[in-house]
């Protein structure tokens, strides 16, 4: 996760959870793990393809549509990655932002080549408008071929 989406550690990563009060209901309630498997999904499948040419039936299911999204290839399986599926309104930009509440906002990893300016930036606004977030600290292990992951002012964990 590093190295591929926060720019070879120079990022962070947030983590966000799910919280239901009273009639809100979270999207993050939505979200479901990624399957990682040897094999690539079909959408379609042969039989489904010749039925739909013949005009039957449908070319893909909403559940084949689905389980397409919800599956990589196993390689990534240790991101254990969550999905949010939605968006089906054509956004001209290609991308949907989720907006979610303060209190979803649990923690925050800041990369271990972060510049000193960035992270100052990123504290403060958590500080100033989530003062309940966790913020840790990673640094390389000195040891294992591993990150080391600690609240911002304690010393660094394993992970």
């Amino acid at each position: 996760m590093w190295s591929h989406y926060t720019e070879n550690h120079r990022g962070a990563v947030i983590e966000l959870s799910y919280i239901e009060e009273g009639t809100y209901a979270s999207a993050w309630g939505a979200a479901k793990p990624v399957r990682y498997q040897a094999d690539m999904p079909r959408l379609v499948d042969e039989a489904a393809l010749i039925a739909r040419l013949k005009g039957q039936g449908e070319l893909a299911t909403p559940k084949q549509f689905e389980d397409t999204v919800y599956v990589k290839a196993e390689v990534w399986s240790y991101e254990k990655e969550w999905r949010v599926l939605g968006g089906w309104e054509n956004k001209p930009e290609g991308v949907e932002y989720l907006s979610f509440r303060p209190k979803e906002l649990t923690a925050i990893y800041l990369g271990c080549r972060m510049s000193q300016a960035d992270e100052e930036e990123i504290k403060k606004t958590i500080e100033e408008k989530y003062p309940h977030t966790k913020i840790h600290n990673c640094g390389k292990s000195k040891r294992k071929f591993a990150l080391e992951f600690a609240r911002a002012g304690s010393a660094l964990l394993s992970h």
